[in-house]
């Protein structure tokens, strides 16, 4: 593309960097210049106007836009009308915005005349928000820019996309120590529905028994005999090792134990296990402040049938420190900071 300055007698195809007012209309800025627009421009006194002339091979920068931006476009994720070069990807469901921060940042590299912007990895989007964004910068693009922004987008995996939300089915585990106070409970319990509840899962139930082993794989062959496909598991007492009740109980049950330890604060006393084909969560305390915790970023992810495995766990540790985020934002930015990977 040529860009400059260019007289009114040689202005003719040349897009407008700025808008122009004209006696009775304005051109806008992006507007291409007519032969009707040149008198126009000359009755009004205007001896020159700024912009640029597209060149053999270029493309205008609505064209090259919604040329990315459907390169762009991963499952779950719909597209806007170009606009002064910028096209939105928006979510078609509701659900986990799953983005290769890796893949965004290279694409980025490859040339500074389209710049790509998407929310964080593992925000939870409703149908309709926009979940990336491409903006071409130049009124123009050299059709080679636009191409090598295509092969990249077309590599697998998508960089961008929704996974949306299942109605997974959701049964909790209350285990207490004798004494334990049944308030204490039945607020961590009416918290964690909550949470469910907000993306998409089905309360089943709350099954209570005595917090050691033996009351807690009672508890959890009930649980799974009703046909949960998410377990959560509460208590009076926090899980503080491996050899504590809840990973023992899990274990004898014949699941595994994927992490206990969280890398996110508060939640930092999280359990995530497997039983067969259902998940655990063991429900740490922080659960009952409204404010997000570690549990957020699994729930999340889990809902969305996405991996919670040993290294998605560590990739939440970078933007795991959620204690200054404030309580009033709670319900729109669970898990916003979630690492969010196939």
């Amino acid at each position: 593309m040529i860009f400059g300055d260019f007289a009114i007698a040689d202005a003719e195809r040349v897009i407008l960097a700025d808008a122009l007012g004209l006696p009775g209309r304005t051109l806008a800025k992006g507007a291409m210049i007519s032969r009707r627009d040149l008198a126009g421009l000359a009755a009004a006194g205007i001896t020159a106007v700024t912009g640029g002339r597209l060149e053999p091979g270029d493309f205008g920068e609505d064209d090259a836009a919604e040329i990315v931006a459907t390169a762009l476009t991963g499952p779950h994720l719909s597209r806007t009308a170009a606009v002064s070069g910028r096209v939105d990807l928006i979510a078609a469901a509701r659900g986990v915005a799953v983005i290769d921060r890796q893949r965004v940042e290279a694409l980025n590299l490859i040339d500074e005349a389209v710049a790509v912007a998407t929310v964080p990895p593992g925000t939870i989007v409703d149908r309709g928000q926009p979940v990336a964004a491409v903006k071409v910068i130049p009124l123009g693009v050299d059709r080679r820019v636009v191409d090598a922004f295509v092969t990249f987008a077309g590599e697998s995996p998508p960089l961008a996309l929704v996974a949306p939300f299942r109605p997974l089915t959701v049964s909790m585990i209350l285990s207490a120590r004798p004494g334990a106070k049944r308030g204490a409970l039945d607020k961590l319990a009416a918290a964690a529905r909550t949470r469910v509840e907000a993306v998409g899962g089905r309360w089943i139930d709350e099954l209570s028994c005595r917090h050691d082993t033996d009351g807690l794989g009672g508890a959890i062959e009930s649980a799974l005999a009703r046909g949960c496909s998410l377990l959560l598991i509460g208590g009076s007492s926090s899980t503080i090792d491996r050899r504590d009740a809840v990973p023992q109980a899990i274990e004898r049950a014949g699941g595994s134990v994927e992490r206990f330890g969280f890398p996110a604060s508060p939640g930092s006393l999280l359990v995530v296990g497997r039983i067969g084909s259902v998940p655990v969560i063991g429900v740490p305390g922080c659960v009952r402040s409204p404010r997000p915790n570690g549990f957020d970023l699994v729930l999340s992810r889990m809902m969305a049938d996405l991996p919670v495995g040993r290294r998605d766990i560590a990739s939440m540790a970078v933007g795991g420190l959620l204690e200054e985020w404030n309580a009033a934002e709670a319900p729109s930015r669970l898990a916003a900071v979630a690492g969010a990977r196939r």
